[in-house]
Parts: C-alpha cells; sequence; structure tokens
C-alpha cells in the first residue's frame, strides 16, 4: 500500500495537467504575439518543468 501523501500526489497529477492545458488555451485564445507566441511558450516550459519536479520523487525507487 502507497503512504497516503504519494498516493494523494500521484491522483492530483491529472488536475494538474488539466490546469496546464486550461491556462495554454486561454493564453493562446488572446494571444497577440504572433509569429513568436512567447508568452504561450514560456508558460507552458516554465508550468511542465514545475509539474516533472514536483513528479520526480515518484520516478525515484531505492531498493
Amino acid at each position: 500500500m502507497l503512504p497516503r501523501d504519494l498516493m494523494c500526489s500521484i491522483l492530483q497529477l491529472p488536475d494538474r495537467q488539466e490546469r496546464i492545458r486550461d491556462k495554454l488555451a486561454g493564453i493562446s485564445e488572446f494571444d497577440d504575439d504572433w509569429p513568436d507566441h512567447t508568452e504561450f511558450f514560456w508558460t507552458r516550459q516554465r508550468d511542465y518543468a514545475d509539474q516533472l519536479r514536483r513528479s520526480a520523487p515518484f520516478s525515484c525507487t531505492t531498493g
């Protein structure tokens, strides 16, 4: 059985993913920085990197 805090963190992954997608959809709808789309790409990079950083402990195993 998984520890409670680990299980909660795993279950939050889809919600975090959806929040990132929603934020990016809002940016792309009102982004007038064509062709660079700077805000969209910086936000995407930052948010996915943050999600990866939060998820990194799940990939570490000791044995």
